[in-house]
């Protein structure tokens, strides 16, 4: 087994480097660090010239930046899964497409390794972009407002970003692992984001059961960030750790059926 295992990282260095590289991820976080700065300059300007926010413990700019990280948080809620499925959606299903998954799969590695090595690769292409943009949106929502922010919250806020955006990675690598070809993975992925996105909250409304709401993984991504951020109290469905513990299973449940959908596969 210890022999089997040994590729693991070998394929996450390679998948790491070459998602670096690639046109898509330069364009994808250009579109997002442009997004989620001008967030943060657009919540700024308002906040320092609106009134009181109802409901918030923190509410204007005078108190300090955390709101408008707030804010940028809701906004990852709607991109992030964007960006994410379209890192993701065609890790497994290129590999079908360009005829190398049968070399790959030759080599002394295990399947689950394979499959494990190429969510780290892709999660850790994500991540340190997006610790570096939201560094800077920390920095620019301290700088605009002339006050502090706790290490708590600037740590809180990178690690749950990042747990979130690993959901959906996670979901993208399932859906290329089932796909057979990358249009397929493409529109299901299409799919998985309104399904998340718009379908739930429909159902939601339609049902008035706010429990709905907790199969989507923004839920306790939000739920966890307001409690964090702002102090918004995560309501009466779960106390404020099960959010948390939320947050971590849904992106460890679908990593978990990705990798044994990848090892039970014939290709």
């Amino acid at each position: 087994m210890k022999g089997s295992w040994h590729g693991l990282t070998v394929i996450a260095r390679r998948e790491f480097v070459s998602n670096l590289r690639s046109v898509r991820m330069v364009i994808l976080m250009v579109i997002f660090s442009l997004l989620v700065l001008f967030t943060i300059y657009v919540g700024s300007l308002f906040l320092s010239l609106s009134g009181p926010l109802p409901g918030l413990e923190q509410d204007t700019l005078s108190q300090g930046p955390a709101i408008v990280l707030w804010f940028v948080s809701e906004f990852i809620v709607f991109i992030g899964p964007i960006l994410a499925l379209a890192l993701s959606f065609d890790v497994i299903v290129r590999e079908k497409v360009q005829n190398s998954l049968a070399l790959l799969l030759s080599r002394p590695v295990s399947r689950q390794a394979i499959a494990l090595g190429k969510f780290l690769g892709v999660f850790g292409s994500l991540a340190l972009p997006v610790v570096v943009v939201n560094s800077l949106a920390v920095a620019l929502a301290v700088a605009l407002s002339g006050k502090g922010i706790g290490i708590d919250q600037t740590v809180g806020f990178l690690l749950l970003t990042l747990l979130f955006l690993g959901t959906y990675l996670a979901i993208g690598q399932l859906i290329s692992s089932l796909a057979k070809t990358t249009t397929t993975a493409i529109l299901a992925g299409i799919g998985v984001w309104f399904f998340f996105w718009l379908f739930l909250w429909i159902l939601q409304v339609i049902l008035r059961q706010e429990v709905v709401s907790l199969f989507n993984p923004g839920t306790a991504y939000s739920a966890c960030m307001g409690a964090l951020l702002v102090g918004i109290s995560p309501g009466s469905l779960l106390p404020l750790w099960g959010y948390y513990a939320l947050t971590v299973a849904w992106m460890v449940a679908p990593l978990l059926v990705a990798v044994v959908v990848f090892d039970r596969k014939d290709e």
